[in-house]
């Protein structure tokens, strides 16, 4: 009894080694590069585009990098938004799960100058099925804070757009690109939780007991 509990608690580890690889960046846009610029907010939204690769196309969490012009607001309000490729709406994401790290790292500001302290910011959603191969543009707003701006890269040929929310338009900027990843967990759109992993172990453990005891 005591091997197949100890190959069934295997199987319990081998489980969730699974669930965790499943969760992986599937796209990711480069590091920040201690840069900020233009602030993005509900009145001008900032938007930067993406691509996903076939088999790594269902979204599970986003994560990012900005500062704050002034005053560091006690809560955020956050909202993302994917567009595709002409610009229009595929979903809009509540951002108010957000959590905001303070990395103990600067950024620059190269038009006002002065630095201000750099934060990572994390938010995991329901999963989002979006297509292989298409052009995305994600957005990220903070409606509690008009100096809130998202961090760039040190790509700045990649190019993005903004979002002028209240005339619903939009424009092509040739310079400049944000830092964000993507996380994913492939095409499957639904990975068991480790808790129920771990749930489902034990009850293998429990049926290996019983029949082990039936038998003896």
């Amino acid at each position: 009894m005591t091997k197949t509990l100890a190959r069934m608690a295997m199987v319990v580890l081998l489980l969730l080694g699974a669930v965790s690889s499943q969760a992986d960046v599937i796209y990711d846009n480069g590091d920040p590069s201690g840069y900020i610029a233009p602030t993005s907010s509900y009145l001008l939204t900032i938007l930067d585009d993406f691509e996903l690769e076939t088999g790594a196309s269902t979204v599970t969490d986003f994560h990012w990098y900005g500062a704050y012009y002034g005053d560091v607001p006690a809560e955020d309000d956050f909202t993302l938004y994917i567009f595709d490729e002409n610009f229009n709406l595929v979903t809009e994401i509540d951002g108010s799960g957000t959590t905001r790290t303070a990395t103990g790292e600067t950024v620059d500001v190269p038009v006002f100058g002065g630095d201000y302290d750099e934060y990572y910011y994390e938010l995991f959603v329901d999963p989002i099925n979006l297509t292989a191969g298409s052009t995305y543009y994600l957005g990220i707003a903070n409606a509690n804070n008009a100096a809130w701006a998202w961090e760039g890269t040190d790509n700045v040929f990649d190019g993005f757009a903004l979002w002028y929310q209240p005339e619903n338009e939009f424009e092509d900027v040739g310079l400049g690109d944000f830092s964000f990843q993507i996380t994913g967990d492939g095409t499957t759109g639904v990975v068991p939780e480790p808790a129920s992993m771990t749930l489902l172990g034990l009850g293998l453990v429990v049926v290996a007991a019983r029949r082990k005891f039936s038998r003896s």
